[in-house]
C-alpha cells in the first residue's frame, strides 16, 4: 500500500482543528511608490484575490472574511508583503504583492500563531507553530526573498523527536531538519500596528480609510520597537 505523508495529512486535517499564487510595532508612514513598480494603493481586485486564496487555502481559515489589512516588510527589500486579518483577528493572512501578482505568503490561526525571525541573506520569515493535538508540535516556516517564497519548510515534532519534516516538499529526514533549523536567525514576535479597514459593506471591498494622514501603517517586529522606545 502506499505510504501517504502524516504532513500531508495533517495539512488536510488542519481545515478541520488552521504557495498558492495569484498573478509585523513601531510604526512607520508608507511611501506613496514603491520599488519595482510596486504601488501603494492596493486595488479592489487584488483585495477580492487575497480573500480567494486565503478561503481557498487548504489550512484553518475560520468563516470570517479577512477585513483589516496594514503592510509588512518581511525581508527589508523594500517591497512591503500585506498582512491582513478578520474582524476578531483570530485568522489572517500574509501576501506578497509583486508586478501586479497575488501570492499567499502563509496564513495564522488562534492555535498556529504567526511569528517571525530576524533578517538573514536578504531573506525574512513568516513562521507559525503550535499544538497539533495531545504531545504533538507543528512549525510552518516560510522564507521570503525580493518578496518571493523561495523555501517553505514543515515539521512534525512528537514530544523531542522529530516525526517528519520536508523543504519545499521534499523530505529531509531528522538531521536534516536538525540542520536547518540550526541554521536559521533568531526569532522576534510580529505585532501588528494600527489597523487599516475594508468596507466590507462594498462588494468590491475598497478599502474605507487609512488608519493616519501619511497613508498606510507599516508593521515591523517586535525588536525594531525595543529599538525605538
Amino acid at each position: 500500500m502506499k505510504k501517504v505523508s502524516f504532513l500531508a495529512i495533517l495539512a488536510l486535517l488542519l481545515s478541520a482543528c488552521g504557495g498558492n499564487t495569484r498573478t509585523a510595532g513601531q510604526t512607520a508612514v508608507q511611501t506613496e511608490t514603491q520599488p519595482d513598480g510596486q504601488s501603494a494603493a492596493i486595488s479592489a481586485e487584488q483585495f477580492a484575490e487575497m480573500q480567494e486564496l486565503y478561503e481557498e487555502s487548504e489550512d484553518d481559515h475560520g468563516w470570517e472574511p479577512l477585513c483589516k489589512w496594514q503592510y509588512v516588510d518581511l525581508d527589508g527589500d523594500g517591497i512591503n508583503e500585506v498582512w491582513m486579518r478578520d474582524a476578531a483577528e483570530e485568522y489572517g493572512a500574509f501576501f506578497s504583492l509583486v508586478d501586479g501578482t497575488v501570492s499567499l505568503i502563509g496564513v495564522e490561526t488562534e492555535r498556529f500563531q504567526a511569528y517571525t525571525r530576524e533578517q538573514k541573506d536578504g531573506k525574512g520569515y513568516f513562521c507559525k507553530g503550535g499544538s497539533a493535538g495531545g504531545p504533538s508540535y507543528y512549525t510552518e516556516i516560510v522564507a521570503v526573498k525580493d518578496s518571493r517564497v523561495v523555501e517553505r519548510f514543515n515539521q512534525l515534532q512528537v514530544y523531542e523527536d522529530i516525526e517528519e519534516a520536508s523543504l519545499n516538499g521534499e523530505s529531509i529526514g531528522q538531521d536534516g531538519a536538525r540542520a536547518y533549523l540550526e541554521a536559521l536567525p533568531e526569532s522576534a514576535d510580529l505585532i501588528p500596528g494600527e489597523w487599516n479597514m475594508l468596507d466590507m459593506t462594498d462588494y468590491g471591498r475598497v478599502p474605507a480609510h487609512d488608519n493616519t494622514p501619511g497613508g498606510a501603517l507599516l508593521a515591523q517586529d517586535a525588536s525594531a520597537i525595543a529599538g525605538r522606545l
